[in-house]
Formats: C-alpha cells, sequence, structure tokens
C-alpha cells in the first residue's frame, strides 16, 4: 500500500506538468537539464528544469470577472522540479511560473496579459505521513479597471500509512481587482 502511494504521488506529479508539449521558444532561451545525484548512503536527488512553450497548444483559462474563455497565444511555463529519497523519506517540491503569459477572449476577442506560479511540495514517510501543500496564483489582466481577474488556490493535505485522510483544507478564490 505504501509503495503505491508513492508511486502514485510520483506519477501525479509528472503528470501535472504536462499541459503541452517541450518545445523551445524563439524570444526565450529554453532551459532543459537534468541531473541524478546519488550519495554514499545510498540516497538520491532529483534535480530538473525545463521550459515549455505555450503558444498553439489550445490551453483555455477562463476570466473570473466575466466567465469568458480565454485562449493562450503565447507564453512560457518553467517548471524547476526536485525530489530526494533516502531509505523511507521521500520528498518533492515543483516550482512552476509562466510569464509573457497573452491570452484572447474566445467571445469578445479582447486581448490579456498574464502570470502564473504554482509552489507544490511533497513529503512522504512511509512509517508515519505523507503531506501534501500546492499554492497556485493566476492573474490574468486588460486594459481598464475592475476587468483583472486574480485566481488564488491553497490545498494541505495529511495522509497516514493506510491511505486514510488525517487533515485536509483547501481554499479557492477568485475575484476581480
Amino acid at each position: 500500500m505504501k509503495t503505491i502511494i508513492t508511486c502514485g504521488t510520483i506519477v501525479l506529479l509528472l503528470l501535472s506538468c504536462q499541459k503541452s508539449a517541450v518545445s523551445p521558444v524563439q524570444e526565450h532561451k529554453p532551459i532543459s537539464s537534468h541531473a541524478l545525484q546519488k550519495s554514499t548512503n545510498g540516497s538520491f536527488t532529483i534535480n530538473q528544469q525545463f521550459d515549455i512553450n505555450l503558444a498553439g497548444q489550445g490551453v483555455i483559462e477562463f476570466s473570473s470577472c466575466n466567465g469568458d474563455l480565454l485562449e493562450v497565444v503565447s507564453g512560457v511555463e518553467h517548471v524547476d522540479f526536485h525530489e530526494t529519497v533516502n531509505q523511507n523519506h521521500s520528498s518533492t517540491g515543483q516550482h512552476v511560473n509562466i510569464q509573457n503569459l497573452k491570452l484572447v477572449s474566445l467571445t469578445t476577442g479582447v486581448e490579456y496579459t498574464g502570470s502564473a506560479v504554482d509552489n507544490f511540495s511533497d513529503n512522504f514517510d512511509s512509517t508515519d505521513r505523507m503531506i501534501l501543500t500546492e499554492s497556485e496564483t493566476i492573474r490574468l489582466m486588460t486594459p481598464g479597471g475592475k476587468n483583472n481577474s486574480v485566481i488564488k488556490f491553497d490545498l494541505h493535505e495529511t495522509v497516514d500509512p493506510e491511505g486514510n485522510v488525517t487533515g485536509y483544507v483547501d481554499n479557492y478564490r477568485q475575484g476581480c481587482q
């Protein structure tokens, strides 16, 4: 059961960053690196960084101000992933930020600019518990007042070694500024 939870968590992490194909961006130098380090005590660390070009990938967002669907026409999603495994303990961290984000309303044609930041951490000890924490902020701006969309999401979840959720808090909020 513990191995299933660990494998499931790793798969979810890898799938969560698969928003589009990895491809270079002309105006932004792509970063792609991967490092695996193994220590003498049997622990190992994985560090990976890569950029994802969001242009032409069919990514859709929405405006929390008016509910319009917004198609992403350009942007670079930078992913910075770290994992350390040491005996029965695994620690994972992922930082994602999107820069040069440009979107167009599928209803009105209004252009938006934006940014997004997501931080995720997972600490798992097969003899104790697993703790998941995530915080995400998306900002979408367009000219004028009271029409800038802000979406924020926070999640904290604790799971015991038997797979029972022992603590769960989520806080989703959206609005206009």
